[in-house]
């Protein structure tokens, strides 16, 4: 994904995308990575499934107009960035860290739009990614 600004972009979110944390010597790191990857596909399109319910509901749009107005321009500073400097080394989701607030909120109106049954599953998938994660991401794990 190094030629793709989206593709590294979630790679670098979800995993070790830029291959900094994790030992490349490994065989087992990049299917464990593959896997976070994969599964973090839920989060990710609840955080979508979130904005749509959002903006179908004009009273809680309002209600969140401020962290969601920081991230839109946190995430519009981003693409100039790496328009600017289309570098490898541009490409860092750390550089959203602050967007973790809409984020969240994005996930969190994303879950409660799903029905009662879904809600409990995606939040369970959601709270062992996280799991899964620090497992992965366990620097001493690998050693």
């Amino acid at each position: 994904l190094s030629r793709s600004v989206p593709g590294l972009l979630y790679a670098s979110t979800w995993a070790d995308g830029h291959g900094q944390f994790l030992p490349a010597s490994e065989p087992r790191v990049l299917p464990a990575e593959a896997a976070v990857a994969s599964v973090a596909l839920l989060p990710t399109l609840l955080a979508g499934f979130g904005a749509a319910c959002l903006l179908r509901s004009p009273r809680r749009l309002r209600a969140a107009a401020g962290p969601l107005l920081f991230g839109a321009l946190l995430g519009l500073a981003w693409l100039r960035y790496t328009w600017i400097l289309p570098a490898y080394s541009a490409v860092k989701s750390s550089y959203l860290l602050p967007a973790a607030l809409p984020a969240a909120l994005l996930l969190a109106v994303g879950l409660d739009g799903l029905p009662p049954a879904a809600h409990s599953l995606a939040r369970g998938v959601c709270l062992a990614l996280a799991l899964g994660s620090v497992l992965v991401f366990w620097q001493g794990w690998w050693s």
